[in-house]
């Protein structure tokens, strides 16, 4: 091998070793980006949103009107309607959800077993484990997203 094809040869593998480390660092920031978007908090919003929304349970138990506007008539639930309404749209996701201490390993969604009410939830590992956006387990957060917006934003045609 002469000098000039060992060349090419070296420089190939470095130019192909920077590549993959701009394309690691690349999908990265995408994947930080994603959390910006789909933050827990931003999540809590949105789900604030959804029980207040004509199209949600308006759950008016202890726990949600800690966290709600109130209503107007002053009437509140004695159990939580969001917390199993939220459960269902999960499940209708393919997502999957979890109590107490130890089952945030295995899941999507988790509720930490020291919070009063749906506002301990926060994310499992099987979002927090993801690697990429094109996760398929974050795909499916993207979809819960787009339902609660499409739940409580009018669509506008675009014109």
């Amino acid at each position: 091998m002469s000098g000039l094809d060992r060349l090419a040869l070296v420089s190939k593998i470095l130019l192909d070793s920077r590549f993959l480390e701009l394309k690691r660092e690349n999908e990265r920031l995408k994947l930080s980006l994603f959390w910006v978007d789909h933050s827990v908090n931003t999540l809590k919003k949105m789900m604030c949103k959804a029980n207040k929304h004509p199209g949600g349970p308006r759950c008016r138990c202890a726990s949600c009107m800690g966290i709600l506007d109130a209503y107007d008539d002053g009437i509140t639930d004695e159990t939580c309607k969001f917390k199993p309404w939220f459960e269902q749209v999960l499940q209708e996701h393919g997502m999957s959800f979890g109590e107490g201490f130890a089952s945030h390993d295995s899941v999507h969604f988790h509720v930490r077993a020291y919070d009063v009410g749906w506002y301990g939830w926060v994310y499992g590992a099987k979002l927090w484990n993801a690697r990429s956006t094109t996760d398929a387990e974050l795909s499916k957060l993207r979809t819960l997203f787009a339902t609660f917006r499409d739940l409580y934003q009018p669509q506008h045609a675009l014109s």
